[in-house]
């Protein structure tokens, strides 16, 4: 949400003649509040194809170690971090859309 919003909104101010430098910051910014808010859910992975890859990863790897951290994966698990990116992009471009 607060990417897809970031993203938006830089590139509307940036089509009017606004500075590219600050609204690329503000981008930037958001990549890394995102990515550092979320760090302890999902390793801070914004990007739910990234995540699958991780999960996939984790769980042919967790049989190898099966009392490492990460061996928490479970599919509902998997579920969230797949659809909670492509819901929160939809939301952020839907309340975009609105103001």
């Amino acid at each position: 949400f607060f990417v897809i919003m970031a993203v938006l909104y830089a590139k509307r101010e940036i089509g009017n003649g606004g500075d590219p430098a600050l609204w690329v910051g503000l981008i930037g910014i958001a990549f890394y509040v995102s990515s550092d808010l979320f760090k302890g859910v999902s390793g801070g992975f914004i990007n739910p194809a990234t995540a699958l890859a991780q999960n996939i990863w984790q769980n042919i790897t967790v049989k190898l170690d099966p009392n490492h951290e990460w061996a928490m994966w479970t599919f509902e698990y998997t579920i969230c971090c797949l659809l909670g990116p492509l819901i929160g992009g939809f939301v952020g471009g839907t309340v975009y859309n609105f103001t």
